[in-house]
């Protein structure tokens, strides 16, 4: 009797072991990584209009591509109106179907999506602009709200192979973290040289 259930116990043990491994492997290592630049690049134009350009640069750092992205842009603050240590403005959302292993994709940060109900976090002048339909600019807006505020990205997506879904969360940037300058076209490089300066614009 022991000699069939001792077989047995071990074939058992390392049967769940070998499952523990390899689900391991799929649905930790060899998975998508999405991370993000170091820094906003903010970019102004006058043609023929004045207009205010910030993006955002995602790089795959993983095994596998991403699948089903979706970005939701915030603004933390400190709260001064509510219990709550930090108040969360809302800048909408951006969907990207595919992102390859080892490659970048640049994203446009909005902010002409701000829901009505967080309008009165900001102060009279800039929340009159934003109901004229005048967008004022990621820099005036963390301006207003005052010492502290931040800009954060969320990405959620899903690895193609396991169809897991995974979560990844940008650096808190802050206005020393938006600087003038154009991300390179090429797609495949890594973040910190897909870069390049850009000559032109407040900072």
């Amino acid at each position: 009797m022991i000699d069939i259930l001792v077989p047995a116990l071990i074939g058992a043990i390392f049967g769940v072991g070998s499952s523990l491994i390899a689900w391991w492997v799929v649905t930790r290592l060899i998975v998508p990584k999405i991370t993000f630049s170091p820094e906003i690049s903010h970019m102004h134009f006058e043609m023929p209009y004045e207009l205010e350009s910030y993006r955002v640069k995602l790089f795959n750092a993983g095994r596998r591509a991403a699948i089903d992205i979706t970005l939701h842009f915030q603004l933390r603050t400190p709260s001064k109106t509510t219990i709550e240590n930090t108040q969360l403005i809302d800048l909408g959302t951006r969907y990207i179907p595919f992102l390859g292993r080892k490659h970048g994709r640049t994203c446009r940060i909005r902010v002409n999506s701000i829901p009505r109900s967080q309008l009165p976090f900001f102060s009279d002048a800039v929340r009159e602009r934003i109901e004229q339909g005048c967008t004022p600019s990621l820099n005036e807006l963390m301006s207003d709200l005052g010492e502290g505020t931040v800009c954060k990205i969320w990405a959620l997506c899903y690895d193609e192979y396991s169809g897991s879904r995974r979560m990844f969360a940008s650096p808190e940037y802050s206005h020393e973290d938006i600087s003038p300058f154009q991300f390179a076209p090429d797609s495949s490089k890594m973040l910190k040289t897909a870069r390049r300066r850009y000559g032109g614009g407040p900072r």
